[in-house]
């Protein structure tokens, strides 16, 4: 059973017409046969936040609402009843209030309710007759539709419609409208489809592929992995297209950023499902992978982006905070071989004649490890530093067209402190110098001695004529580290 709040219209009693003559001094306006319209929030319906009336609903993007299976329509129960009966017919008009009323009530009750947008509800009647004996209309309730959809954001969650008596038309003179709003809650609710990121930097993803000059080898970098969200979870199968945010997003991002990246063109890469993530029932997180292609197409001296932005779906609204992931895409260029763990085959070059030397290095733990001692043919000695980039560099006398470097570990101290990654660059002139990549290798075995050494070998693909040669200890992951020995292969 429909419980009612009434707007009620207050209508003047018998007595006090009887005693009109005696207040001949009052002023007109007390004279008059005053009839009061104002709203009557009841205690037991309309009071609090809770309890009023709402119209709810599920909004698509494609502007469906309920799934195009049924209109949304708010059938509440009539409010307006006459405090006692009307010898006449009285004609009651209903009417939407403004924004003010809205922006009141949010700060009475504490709530951020958004004012529905004009034009989005109507009422399916804006007045009603009380018939002459009668205290309420025949009309059992009033009907609220949703008449335009698209007038809806998916921003604002949440609507409040306050409505107010707009005036009554009786045959009887001076009426009077005294009158409070009754509101209604209109929520939408709303597909919100978002668009993160895995592992990023900077609020980017960066791949890194590994290749040679000429683009020969490829070593693709690890997938890129974006994240779509979907709230509230899917209530039905509800796809969400991914898909490329073209040039203008790209040169938009340069511009804001002082940067100059190149879209990364459509045959560079894929995604998985062709970036369609489809979210069935309870579904929340679709991962989708997005792997790079064809790396002899790009310019291994250019930064690519791929900005990666969400297709507004028909079900799902697009976040416009967070509907774009930026994918950078540069190379590495190396001419050192991370898969082959073995010396490259060729002659051992002889570090004595001509003689090679040490032009620099950085700082020995102490006097015992000088970087002289990589070239004192021992195994037993070696040169030991302290901190991560710390260098040595080699003079090999002469020029000479290498294939590679074995380099001895440092056993001062045990396997435990050696590098894991290398920077090797090498010159000619030692003023202008060539990085040749980043040896990239497993810690050293535990296993391995000064007598059975674990040794780096740093292979190159294309040999390399050079005369001095510089190796960066770029990764160390306990601190310290060093070499035996240093040697090169022809």
């Amino acid at each position: 059973m429909k419980r009612k709040a009434y707007i009620t219209i207050l209508k003047s009693s018998i007595p006090l017409l009887l005693l009109l003559p005696v207040l001949s001094s009052c002023s007109k306006d007390n004279m008059i046969n005053t009839k009061y319209l104002e709203t009557y929030l009841g205690a037991d319906q309309f009071q609090t936040d809770a309890t009023l009336p709402t119209l709810s609903f599920d909004l698509y993007a494609d502007g469906r609402v309920n799934g195009g299976n049924k209109p949304a329509i708010l059938s509440f129960a009539n409010p307006i009843k006459l405090s006692t009966a009307s010898p006449t017919d009285i004609n009651v008009k209903l009417k939407f209030a403004d924004k003010s009323l809205v922006d009141e009530y949010n700060v009475k009750n504490n709530t951020k309710y958004s004012m529905l947008p004009e034009g989005a509800c109507k009422l399916q009647q804006e007045s009603f007759v009380i018939k002459s004996g009668k205290l309420i209309a025949d009309t059992d309730s009033i009907r609220l539709n949703l008449a335009d959809a698209g007038l809806f954001t998916s921003e604002a969650t949440e609507y409040l419609l306050p409505i107010v008596l707009d005036g009554l038309e009786s045959k009887d003179a001076g009426a009077k409208i005294n009158t409070n709003a009754m509101f209604i809650k209109v929520i939408p609710k709303v597909y919100i489809a978002s668009l993160s990121g895995l592992n990023m930097e900077n609020n980017l993803i960066n791949m890194v592929y590994t290749t040679t000059t000429g683009g020969d080898i490829f070593v693709p970098p690890s997938d890129g992995t974006v994240q779509v969200n979907l709230n509230p979870k899917a209530g039905v199968s509800t796809a969400v297209e991914v898909v490329s945010g073209g040039e203008s997003v790209v040169n938009s991002y340069n511009t804001a950023n002082n940067k100059s990246y190149t879209l990364l063109p459509a045959s560079n890469y894929s995604i998985t499902s062709s970036g369609t993530a489809v979210f069935e029932s309870g579904q929340s997180t679709i991962d989708l992978s997005v792997k790079l292609l064809n790396n002899k197409q790009l310019d291994v001296k250019k930064q690519y982006m791929l900005p990666l932005t969400l297709k507004q779906g028909n079900i799902a609204f697009s976040d416009k905070k967070a509907n774009t992931v930026m994918i950078v895409v540069s190379a590495k260029v190396t001419n050192i071989d991370l898969g082959s763990k073995t010396p490259v085959t060729g002659t051992v070059v002889n570090r004595n004649s001509p003689a090679w030397s040490i032009v620099e290095a950085s700082r020995p733990f102490s006097s015992a490890y000088a970087a002289t001692n990589v070239l004192d043919s021992r195994n037993t000695t070696s040169w030991f530093v302290a901190g991560e980039n710390s260098f040595i560099t080699v003079d090999m006398a002469q020029s000479i067209t290498v294939k590679g470097f074995v380099l001895m570990p440092s056993y001062a101290f045990g396997a435990t402190y050696n590098a894991t990654g290398i920077d090797v660059f090498t010159s000619n002139d030692n003023v202008t110098w060539t990085s040749q990549g980043t040896y990239v290798g497993d810690e050293v075995s535990s296993s391995s001695s000064a007598t059975s050494p674990d040794n780096r070998n740093i292979n190159f693909y294309t040999p390399v004529s050079c005369r001095y040669v510089k190796f960066v200890m770029s990764t160390l992951p306990y601190s310290y580290g060093g070499f035996s020995e240093i040697n090169a292969i022809k």
